[in-house]
């Protein structure tokens, strides 16, 4: 599978912000005014987010790997 810089990009930030849902989101939903008890719900990404860390890790790591070699 091959993605390219931008696209191993895109997929890592993605994961990043999929793994930081369930605990950044309803705070910053909260640092907003945004509130509410449907924010909680978010947490239910949080069995999740070992997961999207390490995609994270994985794709970041692509995209440094392509960088690397594309220069």
């Amino acid at each position: 599978m091959a993605f390219g810089t931008k696209g191993s990009l895109v997929a890592g930030v993605l994961a990043a912000l999929g793994a930081s849902a369930c605990c950044a989101g309803p705070l910053i939903l909260l640092l907003l005014g945004v509130g509410g008890g449907w924010a909680t719900h978010l947490i239910t990404f949080e069995p999740y987010s070992p997961n999207l860390t390490g995609l994270t890790v994985l794709f970041m790591g692509q995209t440094g790997k392509t960088e690397k070699i594309g220069r």
